[in-house]
């Protein structure tokens, strides 16, 4: 077994594009919704679901703590 050498967080996004990713899996998200069913474009799909992350993900959460 493989022992743990290092653990990386990337808290402030510098190493990692986190947000480029996140739109990317919005967007598959949404399109895989529609594609199952849901009757809203992918486009309506993708707001209401940064809507809801604007105001219940992390990024409002931190707001408390700053």
């Amino acid at each position: 077994m493989r022992k743990i050498k290092a653990v990386v967080f990337d808290l402030d996004n510098t190493l990692v594009d986190f947000m480029r990713m996140k739109r990317s899996a919005v967007r598959a998200a949404a399109e895989a919704m529609v594609g199952a069913g849901l009757k809203m474009t992918p486009d309506e799909v993708y707001n209401e679901l940064f809507r809801i992350y604007e105001k219940e993900g992390m990024e409002a959460i931190g707001e408390g703590f700053g």
